[in-house]
């Protein structure tokens, strides 16, 4: 029943060019382009310029007066800039789009809310400022900038207990109250860098090439003519050209991963739970990759090499993941291989989960969909000729 994903694996150990292109080739490029490149480039995430609208709940004068000390501190510092909002809904409405890092609502008795936008980094950047700034103001409620509440425009405000389990623990010392200082990621090698974006690499490159080829092959030497005239069923046969890259993106992340992390010192999460969700994550990406370049190769009579180099090569370079600098803002973070990265380095950096789960999810969902439509097309289509 399963002689099909038996001979897919059996080609793959005994072909000495692909063991070399699965197993060490990813590692070796870790290796080189962590040190060769070292001298030259910085891993660590920019920090874009912040933009930060501020506004004073209440008409307290003294809260006012306060407010506008602290924010004229700010003007001498490029990376920030405090504006003065408009209106709450309109402040609401750029940060959803972008337009505003942050929103920062000073409130009685001295206490501050930061609303936090859609970039992480920025979002983390903001978030030890106002930290600071709490240590002599007040406490400190973080939001996020989820959906706004009609009255306001605003996420709620959270009570004071909230406000403290929110970031750090809060304690009197006198009359200030202090905020303890939160840990917000590690510094990052060029190692921990492309200890990443080579796994990427494999995906989109050699898990999207090996899925679109393996019907072309099968047509050209003959073998899927030959099955598909046997007594298997056609769900079978095409059930088992997908599970066959199983253990192909099993050995790919296994073997970058550990090779990376013994040999190369390489970190990923800082832990074990972190690292089994980004092991899960990447896995996933490249069952993806496979199922969705299968569902291609029935399509694609020539080989889907060309094809597949030809889109994969120039994505993964304006991503950043050949050379971090190539990165386009506003552009390269709309790519495949980028928001995979993006997910795995705010797990590794940050210890933040919700990027890769979001990409887990999407993945398995687009794996199911292309294996319920490729089965269905390969059960009508005319594929062995």
């Amino acid at each position: 029943m399963f002689s099909l994903f038996k001979e897919q694996q059996l080609e793959l150990l005994r072909s000495k060019g692909s063991l070399f292109f699965v197993v060490l080739f990813p590692t070796v490029l870790v290796f080189l382009l962590g040190t060769m490149l070292a001298p030259t480039d910085n891993p660590d995430e920019a920090i874009e310029p912040l933009r930060i609208a501020w506004f004073v709940d209440g008409t307290d004068a003294q809260i006012t007066a306060t407010a506008e000390a602290i924010v004229a501190q700010f003007d001498a510092v490029e990376q920030i800039e405090l504006v003065a909002g408009s209106s709450r809904p309109t402040a609401t409405d750029e940060l959803a789009s972008g337009a505003l890092s942050a929103v920062v609502v000073f409130t009685q008795p001295f206490g501050i809310e930061l609303h936090e936008g859609r970039d992480s980094i920025q979002n983390r950047a903001a978030r030890a400022v106002f930290e600071g700034v709490a240590r002599l103001y007040g406490t400190l409620a973080v939001l996020p900038s989820a959906a706004p509440e009609p009255e306001t425009g605003m996420s709620p405000p959270q009570d004071a207990a909230a406000a403290s389990a929110s970031t750090s623990a809060t304690s009197t010392d006198g009359l200030l109250p202090r905020v303890e200082e939160a840990t917000f990621g590690v510094s990052r090698s060029m190692i921990d860098y492309y200890a990443i974006t080579m796994i990427v690499m494999m995906f989109f490159m050699g898990s999207a090439s090996t899925g679109a080829s393996v019907l072309y092959y099968g047509r050209k030497d003959g073998t899927l003519r030959r099955t598909l005239a046997s007594p298997l069923s056609r769900l079978s046969v095409y059930l088992q050209y997908a599970l066959s890259s199983v253990p192909y993106n099993l050995l790919q992340v296994t073997v970058v991963m550990v090779a990376s992390t013994l040999f190369l010192g390489a970190h990923y999460a800082s832990t074990w739970e972190g690292n089994v969700l980004l092991f899960v994550m990447l896995f996933c990406v490249g069952l993806a990759a496979s199922t969705l370049s299968l569902l291609l190769g029935l399509f694609v009579r020539v080989n889907p090499m060309a094809i597949i180099m030809l889109i994969m090569w120039p994505m993964m370079f304006v991503s950043g993941t050949f050379a971090k600098p190539l990165f386009i803002p506003g552009f390269s973070e709309f790519l495949p291989p980028a928001i995979v990265q993006q997910a795995a380095f705010d797990l590794t950096l940050f210890g933040n989960p919700e990027r890769c789960v979001a990409v887990l999810l999407v993945s398995l969902l687009l794996t199911a969909v292309a294996t319920v439509v490729g089965a269905a097309l390969f059960n009508k289509k005319e594929v062995a000729a």
